[in-house]
């Protein structure tokens, strides 16, 4: 049994019943497994994150052994069958319950997911669940990350609050999370992730709207909570420009045909993209720009600009599937390699010394958890924690990105965009995209070229193009 978030996994020896021979080189084998769920649990999930949504799917293994002779070490996926209930909930703990959601993977396997409440919860839960809930306001919840505000859904959420009354809105959030302050004057439409509130809301509301996932609004995934998402019409606020990658796989209507109704978008260009490359129809998505742009732009002029030129933000995107490594495999990565010798480098360290230059590195958020394996004397590492990608934006006047899509956010403010590609050849890259012509600055692939424009955007400090 196998936790594919931390990579941990226990071992559990059957029950052998009989075996039955079908043919005369065929045997059928039977056995029986009784598994003490909350006790394996506890073997191969090291933290649990209440306030934050579980992303931790388990996957079943099975493999035969003799006392007699080596037989195997291959290990064959267990197959889903109807023979699971689609949900299970067991006492994790005196205080606790944990969900079990049995489901069948793409390729036929068994695995399942899981989510804690504690026990008052879950009995508020159910009894919500199976009541009969009418939705008599125009109630809209609005989440982005549950441990964030910082962005669209901010921005959305207090338009709402200030200039409109026909809807309700109410933004969901993480008790422990370092944003709630920048809801303070909300609070009265502010719910805590897993509270009473929070689940009361749910269950009532008729609209969603989400920079990332609807599954982010759900108290836990049940499969009462799936169908509630189902049934939401669900306005997808986005968290960046699309610009580089193909992300077909992940909103595309195709693949999430339930993911979302209203698709925003900053331009016409991305209008082609979410309608030719997502497949959404044209009628299902609107052309508005992003809700956090206005806040960008606001008493942002070239003066403003310029007052902050020598301060440079590095802020990359992330590499799918390395968010899963541990620390050690990390830093064999070529990205960390990459970006740990450019904040090493001592020209760079020179031109802080001799221009005055401040030097900020913020990881995506997928990689926030790799911020200690990051050193420097004249580099900071910000965390995510500390401030917002919207305040990081507006304070800084020369950015060096890769890939991300905060590129074309920060040339909306009309300032330099610095693009260090030192791996090139990245999988989800979109075609019209990957060329040279796409992008609003240079492109880089070796350090000392990116640290040789450094210096001349400090001296000429404006944008490549425009």
């Amino acid at each position: 049994i196998s936790n594919r978030k931390e990579k941990l996994q226990i071992d559990l020896k059957s029950k052998w019943l009989e075996s039955i021979r079908v043919e005369p080189n065929v045997f059928l084998n039977v056995f029986e497994i009784t598994i003490d769920f909350p006790q394996v649990l506890k073997t191969i999930i090291t933290r649990i994150d209440y306030d934050d949504y579980d992303t931790t799917v388990i996957d079943f293994f099975i493999t035969t052994s003799s006392e007699m002779l080596p037989l195997t070490n291959f290990k064959s996926r267990i197959i889903y069958t109807d023979l699971f209930n689609d949900e299970t909930w067991l006492d994790f703990s005196e205080s606790m319950k944990v969900l079990v959601r049995w489901y069948e993977t793409g390729l036929g396997n068994l695995s399942c997911r899981i989510g804690f409440l504690k026990n008052d919860i879950y009995s508020y839960f159910k009894e919500k669940e199976i009541s009969e809930i009418t939705d008599s306001e125009n109630i809209i919840l609005i989440t982005e990350y549950p441990y964030k505000a910082q962005e669209n859904g901010l921005a959305f959420f207090k338009y709402l609050m200030e200039e409109q009354n026909t809807f309700k809105p109410i933004y969901i959030i993480s008790r422990a999370s370092n944003d709630v302050h920048l809801l303070k004057k909300y609070l009265s439409n502010v719910v805590f992730y897993k509270s009473k509130e929070h689940i009361d809301y749910f269950f009532k509301a008729n609209f969603l709207a989400h920079t990332h996932t609807p599954n982010y609004a759900v108290p836990v995934l049940s499969a009462s909570a799936e169908q509630k998402i189902k049934d939401l019409y669900k306005l997808f606020l986005q968290h960046g420009i699309i610009g580089v990658r193909n992300l077909e796989y992940m909103y595309g209507r195709k693949t999430h045909p339930n993911l979302i109704n209203k698709f925003i978008v900053s331009s016409e260009r991305e209008k082609s993209i979410v309608r030719d490359e997502l497949y959404y129809p044209e009628e299902d998505i609107a052309v508005t720009g992003l809700a956090r742009f206005d806040s960008l732009l606001k008493d942002n002029g070239f003066f403003e600009s310029y007052k902050v030129r020598k301060k440079v933000l590095i802020m990359p995107s992330w590499r799918m599937g390395q968010e899963k490594l541990s620390d050690e495999d990390f830093t064999e990565t070529t990205f960390y390699k990459a970006f740990h010798s450019l904040i090493n480098n001592p020209r760079l360290e020179k031109l802080v010394m001799d221009k005055g230059i401040t030097i900020d590195l913020y990881l995506h958020n997928n990689f926030q958890k790799y911020n200690h394996l990051f050193t420097s004397d004249f580099v900071n590492i910000i965390k995510a924690s500390d401030t917002t990608v919207q305040t990081l934006l507006k304070e800084h006047g020369i950015l060096i990105t890769d890939f991300s899509s905060v590129g074309l956010d920060f040339a909306i403010q009309r300032r330099p965009v610095l693009y260090y590609q030192f791996d090139v050849e990245l999988k989800e890259q979109r075609a019209e995209e990957s060329s040279k012509n796409f992008l609003p600055g240079k492109i880089f692939q070796i350090e000392d070229d990116l640290i040789n424009e450094i210096e001349q955007k400090i001296k000429r400090y404006r944008m490549d193009k425009e």
